[in-house]
């Protein structure tokens, strides 16, 4: 589980590489929905779920 609670789903700073996890008990439940939205993501070519609360960049000091 990360810092905030919540999951991560997103393009990270290295080319090609995306992250997705932090769900912690509920991964189980989670994983699938937010495995679809970085699916859409990526598939889109934006890299970014619209789901802004998900991606690392929500961190301090993230570059990518």
């Amino acid at each position: 589980m990360l810092s905030d609670g919540l999951p991560v789903a997103g393009r990270t700073a290295v080319e090609e590489l995306y992250v997705h996890g932090g769900m912690g008990p509920i991964g189980m439940h989670a994983a699938p929905a937010t495995a679809r939205w970085l699916e859409e993501a990526v598939v889109s070519g934006d890299g970014n779920p619209k789901q802004t609360w998900l991606r690392p960049q929500r961190f301090a000091g993230w570059e990518g």
